[in-house]
């Protein structure tokens, strides 16, 4: 028998527009602000129990919380060199203990 690896992935930018569109609509995700959603993701890798975090169409500004972020807590964050960082581009990166 294997060994099972928890991955979980979640779209920063697909989330970042469905928050957007709340704000229009007069609802205010507390989530939307870079530290609150840092928080959001720490808690779903904590409670959620994942060995690997999958993030795509992370934004530069995202990353570079992330990897402050990832420093602090002791995690591990692979993501594109900050030359090649774009606001268009897909921006996927890695997080795992």
């Amino acid at each position: 028998m294997g060994v099972k690896i928890r991955v979980g992935s979640w779209n920063v930018y697909n989330d970042a527009w469905h928050s957007l569109r709340e704000a229009a609509e007069g609802i205010s995700p507390a989530r939307f602000k870079s530290a609150s959603r840092l928080r959001f993701l720490g808690e779903r890798f904590k409670c959620t129990r994942f060995d690997v975090m999958c993030l795509q169409e992370v934004s530069p500004a995202m990353i570079s919380h992330l990897q402050k972020h990832c420093a602090y807590n002791d995690l591990t964050l692979v993501a594109p060199p900050q030359s090649a960082l774009t606001p268009n581009s897909n921006n996927c990166c890695v997080l795992f203990e």
